[in-house]
């Protein structure tokens, strides 16, 4: 039972477990004012990281009205709400004081939390009450009710928004194969998702480019299937938030959650450009989508198109970090290497059967080959340097090399490190300690063995049709 004299509201489209765990939030001892659930106990109960994540949820999605008729609004004489227990028990010990006043009057008024509770006051409260009748939830230039015109404030953003943002509109499910749900995931946990779904600008930036977005078809698709979508500043939008923010924050007791909800997320979303993860008509809340993302890693089951785009997401980092490798060796080997179909079938054959160390010493050596080689043709007293050769010189050199380990069973295994500076995706670091539970990164294992190992890991369940 919640306390004497306070009524409870909460959000209507809320799922049953989630209203259990605002209202225990709520919730006191029989016959007293104490809160019967510790408030931790119920954070974890409802799986949130933080108190403060916790009580952002409380205040969005319910508030209580103290309907106690000696506690009610020294100024305007409404009913008083609070959104958090400290704000309830706040509001409580003003009321047997005599000090209460709601929201919009203390806006109104200008009180500071001191002003707030001086006797002095008074004569100033005088000066600017107001009687007290139904006509407050009415705005005075046509009797319109407050509700209804922040309903149509909504409906003329949603007017403007609703053709080129419509899968802000969609209620369905994501869809996502393995791999998308993995990097939605990590890029959730890290980049301090708001619980509008906008993500941490900065974070974001530098996810970007560690992760290789530019590159990487994983992300590419979550941004074509609108998990994650970029806006821009609306200039139409911004006017009416703009002419309509003091609607919202002077009368939010009058409003519907849902609309003030709404008001406050295309505040997030337009007022300035951002990124953001679409989850909201799919959760009640971001933890929400976190705990059901982890839960579904637990119990996936993998078909054949899961496996064969493991197989070609981790051919695909491979070769961009052999090219990378490349990049390096041509900052102090200034030789031409042509980027082409051939070198990228060499580069596969290459990263499929050995791990980055070696690969790196691989293409060091034949690069050192190609810059002697090229010395000694610029040195010759009859230069016949043959341009479209010398680009060819470092592929063939390699293409050579693995026939010879072919037809001699020869396996490289002399290794180079790739230095200090190496940037690794966070996909490599969660698969290698979650899944395979190996190692920090992927540069020790080729790309058969990484295939291997994360297919046949006890995290993951294959379907036994396959």
């Amino acid at each position: 039972m919640t306390r004497k004299n306070i009524k409870l509201e909460i959000s209507a489209d809320l799922s049953d477990y989630m209203r259990q765990n605002i209202e225990k939030y709520w919730e006191t001892e029989e016959k007293t004012t104490r809160y019967k659930n510790a408030i931790q106990w119920i954070v974890k109960r409802a799986r949130f990281s933080d108190i403060d994540a916790f009580e952002k949820y409380i205040a969005r999605h319910s508030f209580v009205i103290i309907t106690d008729e000696r506690m009610r609004c020294l100024n305007c004489d409404q009913q008083v709400t609070a959104r958090t227990r400290k704000e309830l028990d706040d509001a409580i010990a003003k009321g047997f004081n005599s000090e209460l006043y709601c929201r919009d009057c203390t806006s109104i008024l200008g009180f500071s939390s001191k002003l707030n509770c001086k006797k002095d006051t008074t004569s100033l409260i005088k000066k600017t009450a107001k009687p007290s009748s139904s006509k407050e939830k009415y705005i005075k230039d046509g009797n319109i009710p407050v509700n209804e015109l922040a309903k149509s404030v909504i409906n003329s953003i949603e007017n403007i928004i609703q053709s080129k943002y419509f899968f802000l509109f969609i209620n369905g499910e994501l869809n996502l194969t393995y791999l998308e749900k993995i990097y939605l995931y990590l890029i959730a946990l890290k980049c301090q998702v708001n619980e509008f779904g906008k993500l941490n600008k900065e974070i974001w930036q530098d996810m970007f480019i560690t992760e290789r977005a530019d590159k990487n078809f994983l992300i590419k698709s979550l941004y074509r299937k609108k998990v994650i979508f970029n806006t821009k500043k609306c200039e139409d939008v911004i006017e009416i938030l703009n002419k309509n923010n003091v609607l919202f924050v002077k009368k939010p007791h009058l409003i519907d959650l849902e609309l003030k909800n709404k008001f406050q997320k295309y505040r997030y979303l337009f007022l300035e450009e951002n990124t953001f993860l679409n989850f909201d008509l799919n959760y009640d809340s971001f933890n929400e989508m976190l705990e059901d993302l982890r839960n579904q890693f637990d119990s996936y089951e993998l078909d054949y198109l899961d496996v064969k785009e493991i197989r070609e997401f981790i051919l695909e980092q491979k070769i961009i970090d052999a090219y990378q490798l490349i990049s390096n060796i041509q900052k102090f080997r200034p030789i031409p290497i042509e980027k082409s179909i051939e070198l990228d079938c060499v580069l596969v054959e290459l990263v499929e059967k050995y791990n980055l160390l070696v690969v790196n010493s691989l293409l060091n050596f034949q690069a050192d080959k190609v810059a002697s080689s090229l010395y000694s043709l610029e040195h010759r007293e009859h230069k016949d340097r043959d341009h479209y050769f010398v680009n060819k010189m470092f592929i063939a050199r390699i293409t050579s090399y693995l026939e010879y380990c072919k037809l001699n069973n020869k396996i490289p295994s002399h290794i180079r490190g790739i230095g200090p500076n190496w940037s690794y995706t966070s996909l490599e670091y969660f698969v290698s300690k979650s899944i395979i539970n190996e190692g920090l990164s992927w540069t020790t294992f080729s790309g058969d063995e990484l295939i291997h190992k994360w297919l046949n890991s006890e995290k993951v369940t294959i379907k036994p049709d396959l």
